[in-house]
């Protein structure tokens, strides 16, 4: 088993088989002293971190303690006192920012350098002065990885405990006002003075819920290293429009009936439009926040704006399917009694 074996299970997230990769190299390595050995360690000290194996994590850190280098001793000093539980402070940032720092020291003490989108090759590096000295070795690549967990630790280190952000929900509720002592007089009131055309039908509607979703995002940006979204909070504001029948009182009981249950049910139906957007709204903190980190955060703001709009649109697809497909048989009872009215089968 290789130690680049191990490493590229680290990368791709495959933690077990890098655990079993790196424990059997570091088992069978001729020189416990040397700086391979040590990277096994650290790779496994993240790797143990990333499957929340707290006390093996700090059990390879007790290695790198006892390391000959003494940059690297300093950092796994620091970086105990990250995986020994303790209650959250505000100075967790400023040790989250040691941490990284030295980790940058540890690395450099070791003579690895960082991988950049375009890679440099170093010529015949310096060694720093506490380094131990030997004959010189080719540079060898070794790019700075912190896990998708550890990176979630440091940045709950650094926010401490939030909770969830449920959808915020603003309503208000507007009308047109209609006249008529008869059915047809309703429904002819209805499709004259509606102010509101149908957002998916394009038709003169009986009512409308004007739908407007909003969300605000948080991103937290560690030590230059990578960008991630930390909170998103959404939030909807919605419109209703009804018609207002104004002489109701006038009219007789079984009209009045029959409005009540159409007017029930064109509620029910524009409540079920806010239903549908608030059920999307939902999904929006979970998909954003299990987004990877990147090393820009201007890419992670577009990242999450577009997961978000497309959670939107197929809400969207959602509304214009229901519209499609609604068809409770109360929205008929004007229409209904208007037939019963032009038969002549009315009481009055």
């Amino acid at each position: 088993m290789s130690l680049e074996a191990g490493l590229a299970a680290l990368e791709h997230q495959q933690y077990g088989r890098a655990i079993a990769t790196l424990r059997q190299f570091c088992h069978r390595h001729p020189n416990p002293q040397g700086k391979e050995y040590y990277k096994a360690q650290i790779a496994l000290m993240q790797a143990y971190q990333a499957t929340g194996q707290r006390g093996l994590a700090l059990e390879a850190c007790h290695c790198l303690i006892a390391s000959p280098y003494p940059r690297l001793s300093h950092w796994a000093q620091q970086q105990r006192l990250l995986l020994q539980p303790r209650p959250r402070h505000r100075w967790a940032k400023l040790l989250i920012a040691t941490v990284l720092t030295g980790l940058l020291l540890a690395l450099v003490a070791l003579g690895w350098h960082h991988i950049a989108p375009s890679p440099t090759v170093l010529q015949n590096p310096s060694p720093p002065s506490d380094a131990v000295t030997a004959a010189p070795e080719p540079a060898e690549p070794f790019g700075l990885y912190l896990s998708p967990a550890v990176q979630d630790q440091l940045i709950d280190e650094h926010l401490g405990d939030r909770s969830p952000n449920p959808p915020q929900l603003t309503e208000r509720d507007t009308f047109y006002q209609i006249q008529g002592q008869t059915a047809a007089q309703l429904l002819d009131e209805i499709q004259y003075r509606s102010p509101r055309f149908d957002h998916y039908s394009g038709q003169t509607a009986i009512a409308t819920a004007s739908l407007k979703p909003h969300w605000r995002m948080e991103v937290v940006q560690m030590q230059q290293q990578f960008c991630r979204v930390a909170t998103v909070e959404t939030h909807a504001d919605v419109e209703y429009t009804y018609p207002q029948w104004v002489d109701y009182d006038q009219a007789n009981p079984q009209l009045q009936q029959r409005w009540n249950q159409f007017f029930n049910a064109v509620v029910r139906h524009e409540h079920e439009h806010r239903n549908i957007l608030m059920r999307a709204l939902a999904k929006v903190e979970p998909a954003v926040l299990a987004l990877p980190a990147q090393t820009d955060c201007d890419g992670v703001v577009e990242t999450a704006n577009s997961t978000i709009h497309s959670i939107i649109d197929a809400s969207n697809e959602e509304q214009r399917r229901f519209d499609e497909t609604d068809d409770h048989p109360d929205y008929y009872a004007l229409r209904t009694m208007m037939i019963e009215e032009l038969q002549g089968q009315s009481l009055y």
